[in-house]
């Protein structure tokens, strides 16, 4: 899609300018790999998710808002593919990031609580 063509070129500049490692870089990892998930293409997107959580992982460290982001849309990812005990441990540890630096309260913290219940559900239907 033109949209998907104008994220990979974007992550190619960020690259070339600001480097791997680098938040923008990150983002734009997640933005082609939000624009495969919306396609359909979940294979694609979880290279880039996984991507994005690991440069994420390397520059702001384990306890970041933004590398919760990244493991939540993994496990989403993985969720829409149907592989639940995959995602399980990747949304619980995005729960446990956003509740101790976020709060219980924060929107954030509710939505990733949500998604972790629904794929714990989804596990005990197997």
């Amino acid at each position: 899609t033109e949209a998907e063509i104008l994220h990979r070129k974007a992550l190619d500049v960020i690259q070339r300018i600001l480097g791997e490692n680098h938040p923008y870089t990150a983002q734009s990892y997640d933005n082609v790999a939000s624009n495969l998930f919306n396609q359909g293409r979940y294979a694609e997107a979880e290279a880039m998710y996984h991507k994005a959580l690991e440069v994420r992982k390397s520059i702001l460290g384990e306890n970041h808002p933004d590398t919760a982001q990244s493991y939540n849309n993994a496990a989403g990812n993985l969720m829409a593919q149907g592989r639940y005990a995959e995602a399980v441990s990747l949304q619980k540890r995005a729960v446990e990031i956003v509740r101790k630096i976020l709060g219980e309260d924060h929107p954030h913290t509710k939505l990733y609580q949500r998604n972790y219940h629904f794929v714990r559900r989804k596990l005990t239907k197997q």
